[in-house]
């Protein structure tokens, strides 16, 4: 965690070197989203190493608490809350910072802030419910865990759905900016397009991690 802070301290003073007299509505369009792209590598980083290994840090006191009458599913929304709250607090914080470093309008600092909103659920979401799903009670290194297989597979998962989410929120904030601009046709596809795309990317990411995981902890098959 001290790493990725100090990392995250060098890549906000690096930002000063930024050109902040960028004309070009395609270099805005990549210099706002390369910055939430980074936040959400940040999230992503901080979910598989954290998050992930959470529910396998029980260790053999997780056969313990499913054998209790507490519900099993308690212990899930406690440690999805914990790094949710957390891990949008720093991500916003990010975003804030940066995008004033950036000379950001507020249009812009309010898409990002949305949609590190958006990706601070979905990868919580993921890393606690592919947690689940793959294991290793056995293993005390939480690192270890976190560069298993099962953590290669939830990194990988996070990293492509930030991907998706940083093109698909830019397409359509690039026309836009176009439009303005030049005042020519107003993109309504792209826009509805991507609003569609972006919830169900969303839903997926969220709502089927989070239905396995308590799935698997309810049947308690490990």
């Amino acid at each position: 965690f001290t790493i990725l802070t100090v990392l995250l301290l060098l890549y906000l003073v690096n930002l000063k070197s930024v050109p902040l007299n960028v004309t070009g509505k395609l270099w805005q369009t990549i210099i706002t989203f390369g910055n939430f792209a980074f936040t959400g590598y940040i999230l992503a980083t901080l979910s598989v190493r954290f998050v992930y290994p959470s529910i396998s840090m029980e260790g053999k006191s997780f056969w313990t608490i499913v054998s209790t009458p507490f519900p099993a599913r308690r212990l899930f929304w406690a440690k999805f809350w914990q790094a949710f709250i957390v891990f949008f607090i720093i991500a916003e914080i990010v975003v804030v910072i940066s995008s004033g470093m950036l000379a950001q309008t507020g249009i812009m600092l309010l898409l990002t802030s949305i949609g590190t909103l958006l990706m601070s659920i979905s990868l919580v979401s993921l890393s606690i419910g592919l947690g689940i799903l793959f294991p290793s009670f056995e293993e005390p290194n939480p690192a270890k865990i976190a560069s298993s297989s099962g953590g290669m597979i939830t990194a990988l998962v996070s990293l492509v759905y930030v991907g998706l989410m940083v093109i698909v929120m830019a397409v359509p904030t690039h026309r836009m900016m176009l439009y303005f601009a030049s005042r020519g046709n107003f993109p309504s596809k792209t826009i509805i397009f991507s609003v569609i795309f972006i919830v169900l990317l969303n839903i997926v990411a969220t709502v089927v991690p989070i239905k396995l995981g308590l799935k698997v902890i309810k049947e308690r098959d490990f």
